[in-house]
């Protein structure tokens, strides 16, 4: 379970900081408006197909994983669409 948490954690630090990231590549450019959401959902996609591939063997109890990578995704989704605003 420890490890699962772990590597769930590790997925959605990396996530976050890939947004934030994004969100300071994109702010330089007004125009784009919420083009940069559908971007970000696009490269969190990639990363989080990588990183559930290369840790596909290693992680004992999915559920949690699962769960904590959803929550992940969530907040940088909801932080994506308050910075826009």
């Amino acid at each position: 379970m420890v490890i699962s948490l772990a590597y769930g954690l590790t997925g959605s630090a990396f996530l976050i900081m890939l947004t934030n990231l994004s969100i300071k590549v994109f702010k330089k450019f007004n125009n784009i408006g919420y083009s940069i959401v559908y971007a970000s959902l696009f490269l969190k996609l990639i990363f989080l197909s990588g990183f559930v591939l290369v840790t596909r063997g290693e992680i004992p109890n999915q559920i949690i994983f699962a769960v904590v990578i959803l929550g992940g995704i969530m907040y940088s989704t909801v932080n994506v669409i308050l910075k826009l605003k």
